[in-house]
């Protein structure tokens, strides 16, 4: 009954109606202004993957330079591609060479064995990189 008067109030239903699209349409404005649409979803960030073979060699220092460059790329994964202690690639070589400069990357290292680690019977690259 209140709706019946007042749409004869303001000049009868179709104006009432249109009052209400009006204050519809604001309202839905006043929320979009509000900052109430949907949000974005965020977007990740590509994976970094950092790679270098022919590792850590005691008598030179390229294992330290490359070490600092990995260590620049924080949380990037490593792979190496090979050769990654020399010069037999023995368990001596990789507690020696490998272990004082790449070794801070082992839980983000994934290793590949290369030819001086096969010739290491067994291959205890994986294990002293686990």
């Amino acid at each position: 009954m209140l709706f019946l008067k007042t749409c004869k109030a303001f000049g009868g239903f179709e104006a009432g109606r249109r009052i209400a699209t009006v204050v519809i349409v604001a309202f839905v404005a006043l929320l979009i202004a509000a900052g109430c649409r949907p949000q974005k979803p965020p977007v990740e960030e590509p994976p970094v993957v950092v790679t270098a073979g022919d590792i850590a060699v005691c008598r030179t220092e390229g294992d330290e330079a490359t070490a600092k460059l990995v260590e620049a790329n924080d949380g990037a994964r490593v792979l190496t591609l090979g050769d990654n202690a020399y010069p037999e690639g023995s368990t001596e070589d990789f507690e020696e060479c490998y272990e004082p400069t790449w070794g801070q990357f082992k839980n983000r290292t994934r290793p590949i064995p290369g030819n001086h680690a096969y010739y290491r019977r067994g291959l205890r690259l994986l294990r002293v990189l686990r």
